[in-house]
C-alpha cells in the first residue's frame, strides 16, 4: 500500500497554523494502517513513496522562509525522530523514500529546496542522516531510562553489533535547547572496547555552518568550496568505552548522534 506522507504544507508554515513537528505525519500514517486492517490487509507492508517535513520540494526560502530547515541539522533531527516514532509504534513501513524535486531549479547554495546536495555539491545534514540510518541494525532493541521528551533513542542490533541513534531537538525546532549529557550503559559489556561515534550538529557534518562562518560568499573560491565541503562530510570518531562504566557523550541542540559497538 503506497502513499505520500508530508508533515505540513507551505501555506500552513507561512501562516503559522501548522509548524514543523516530527510527529506531524504520524496520525495520517496510523489512519492508513487502520484502513488497511479494517479491509483485511493487516499484514500488507506500507510503502511511503514520498515523505517530507513539508510538501512542495520545488519551493524555497523565497516562497517560504521556514524551509531553511531543509539546510540545517534540524532536518536531520526531524528524520531521526520520525524514524524512532515509526519503530516505537510498530508501523509496518517497508520502504521510506524522500522526494528530491527542486534540485533542477538551484541557482545558489542553501536555498531551501528539498534535496541532498547544494549547488556546489555540499552534503546536507539530511543526506548525512540517511547515511547514519543505513548503519542501523535489523532488529529493534528495548531501552530504559530516557525521561527527556526532547530526546529520541533508537537502539538496534545486527549480527552482534549494536547501533544506537539519538536525536535531540525541541518539538517544533524553534527552541535552542541546552546541552544534554547522555550516559549509555550496556550490561552485557565485560571488557574495554572502541566505539564508533558519528555526529550531526551545529559544527559537525553541517555545510551551512562553514558557509556562514565564511561570510556567505555568493561566488566562493576553490579554497572556500573545499573548506565547506570538508565541513559537510560525516566523520567517524573512535571513543574508548571502559568496562562496567557508562559511555558519556554530550548532545547539542538539534543534533543527531550514532554510536556503534560490538558485544
Amino acid at each position: 500500500i503506497s502513499f505520500h506522507a508530508y508533515g505540513t504544507k507551505v501555506e500552513k508554515l507561512n501562516d503559522g497554523s501548522r509548524p514543523f513537528a516530527f510527529d506531524n505525519s504520524l496520525a495520517y500514517i496510523c489512519s492508513v494502517k487502520e484502513i488497511a486492517v479494517r479491509c483485511g490487509y493487516e499484514k500488507t507492508p506500507l510503502v511511503i513513496d514520498e515523505w517530507g517535513a513539508s510538501n512542495a520540494g520545488f519551493y524555497n526560502v523565497e516562497e517560504c522562509p521556514a524551509l531553511i530547515l531543509r539546510e540545517k541539522p534540524e532536518f536531520a533531527a526531524y528524520f531521526a525522530k520520525m524514524l524512532t516514532l515509526y519503530v516505537e509504534k510498530r508501523l509496518p513501513i517497508e520502504i521510506l523514500m524522500i522526494c528530491l524535486s527542486g534540485q533542477h531549479e538551484m541557482i545558489r547554495d542553501f536555498s531551501g529546496f528539498r534535496n541532498f546536495f547544494t549547488l556546489h555539491f555540499y552534503r546536507k545534514p539530511i543526506y548525512n542522516a540517511f547515511c547514519l540510518a543505513s548503519l542501523l541494525g535489523d532488529h529493534y532493541l528495548a531501552c530504559r531510562g530516557n525521561g527527556n521528551p526532547n530526546l529520541s533513542v533508537l537502539p538496534t542490533q545486527s549480527t552482534g553489533t549494536v547501533s544506537l541513534m539519538l536525536a535531540y531537538a525541541s518539538e517544533h525546532f524553534d527552541i535552542c535547547l541546552p546541552e544534554q549529557e547522555i550516559f549509555i550503559d550496556d550490561k552485557h559489556m565485560r571488557q574495554d572496547r572502541i566505539v564508533e561515534y558519528f555526529c550531526i550538529d551545529e559544527t559537525h557534518a553541517n555545510a551551512i555552518y562553514a558557509y556562514e562562518r565564511l561570510g556567505c560568499p555568493d561566488t566562493p573560491t576553490a579554497e572556500q568550496i573545499n573548506e565547506i565541503s570538508a565541513f559537510s562530510e560525516l566523520k567517524k570518531q573512535e571513543l574508548v568505552w571502559k568496562a562496567d562504566e557508562p559511555l558519556h557523550i554530550t548532545m547539542k541542540n538539534a543534533s543527531v548522534v550514532l554510536v556503534r559497538w560490538r558485544r
